[in-house]
């Protein structure tokens, strides 16, 4: 099993290693509209308690659906959800 402080450093570096790069182009470039687009996100949270912080790590999922009607117009239905494990049972 993974330690904790792995984990924790693992995820760290999973996401500096993720940063956005940007190229600049010298022309101007028109986006065609309508379109669709789809996302899908994931992760984990935990509570910090007086309870073992790696029982109570949680799994996070989301999607997201949506679309731009013009540069200025656009919808998108988003749903995520947990399995909360912060909470004690009574």
């Amino acid at each position: 099993m993974i330690n904790f402080k792995t984990l924790m450093a693992s995820v760290l570096l999973a996401g500096m290693a993720t940063q956005a790069t940007f190229a600049q182009e010298s022309g101007e470039k028109k986006a065609d509209y309508p379109y669709v687009f789809v996302g899908v996100q994931g992760g984990g949270q935990v509570t910090f308690t007086n309870y073992d912080a790696k029982k109570l790590i949680t799994p996070i999922g989301a999607v997201s659906v949506g679309g731009m009607f013009t540069p200025v117009v656009g919808a998108r239905l988003h749903v995520s959800g947990i399995n909360e494990k912060g909470g004690l049972k009574s």
